[in-house]
């Protein structure tokens, strides 16, 4: 929750043109139970920034739509496998949407403890979990 807010402190000082908010249980997110609710408080923001299980419910609940969004960024994406609300996400929202030929948004997950055990199987299933590829630093590899 706090790196939530953290998070969107941060991109509204480097983003000034956009409307930027962050949306998390702290605002009490969860008891918002009505679509033109939803959409009064989203109709000028451009970014929000979301904790995982505050987007799931929302895409649960049909107050966001995945068409809606242009782009999801997962961070600590390691974690976006399994029961995960992550997880949950691409599973149950992204992949019938992208299957039935209907826009979804693109997807950057980003982690600073990738994995690639069992030889390579975790990292192949996060790459098909959130249809991506996975990609890190050749160069100074050492000293990551």
């Amino acid at each position: 929750m706090a790196l939530c807010q953290q998070q969107c402190e941060t991109l509204q000082r480097q983003i000034r043109s956009a409307e930027i908010r962050s949306f998390s249980s702290h605002g009490r997110v969860e008891c918002w139970q009505a679509k033109p609710l939803w959409d009064a408080v989203l109709s000028n923001v451009r970014v929000a920034v979301a904790t995982y299980a505050v987007l799931q419910n929302a895409l649960s609940d049909g107050f966001v739509k995945m068409d809606s969004t242009a782009l999801i960024v997962f961070d600590e994406a390691h974690n976006r496998v399994g029961k995960s609300p992550g997880s949950k996400i691409m599973h149950d929202f992204y992949w019938p949407d992208k299957d039935a030929g209907r826009d979804v948004p693109r997807i950057m997950g980003m982690t600073a403890s990738p994995t690639n055990k069992t030889g390579g199987a975790k990292l192949k299933k996060l790459e098909e979990t959130l249809n991506s590829t996975c990609k890190s630093p050749q160069m100074h590899r050492e000293n990551l």
